[in-house]
């Protein structure tokens, strides 16, 4: 198959639980792999505490670098969890469709070394998808159930 996946849920977030994400991303991966015929070694999944910022970022990022998927190729991404949006701070007369829009990864709002763990800003994602798609074609779908 020529199809590859990152699919990510998350309940478990401390300051607001969700209910039916984790369900949601396994319904998904099924599909994936017995309607699509998607090898399990295709996908990556993060669930829950494995939904980290770094783990997210860096799951992503490895699609760029994954010598297995080749140019043209599909690639499915799909996230299940809480999204939020902010005011972009360089924008004085913001209208709420210029807001910032972003993921939550699952340890949001934690701090490690004194640095504070942000959610994962549309413009973030956007430049990982820009560097994947320069490398492995436009045959990307991105999913947000947020």
């Amino acid at each position: 198959s020529r199809c590859w996946a990152v699919i990510i849920g998350i309940d478990k977030y401390n300051s607001h639980p969700m209910k039916g994400c984790v369900s949601d991303v396994l319904s998904i991966q099924d599909y994936i792999t017995e309607d699509l015929g998607v090898p399990q070694d295709h996908i990556h999944l993060l669930l829950d505490e494995s939904a980290t910022h770094a783990n997210i970022i860096n799951t992503l990022c490895g699609l760029y670098n994954d010598s297995r998927i080749l140019h043209g190729d599909i690639i499915i991404i799909y996230f299940a969890g809480l999204g939020s949006s902010y005011p972009d701070p360089r924008d004085q007369d913001i209208s709420p469709d210029d807001a910032i829009e972003a993921i939550c990864p699952i340890d949001r709002g934690n701090k490690v070394n004194g640095v504070l763990i942000s959610d994962i800003s549309d413009r973030e994602v956007n430049s990982i998808l820009s560097a994947i798609s320069s490398v492995k074609g436009h045959r990307i779908t991105v999913l947000l159930d947020c």
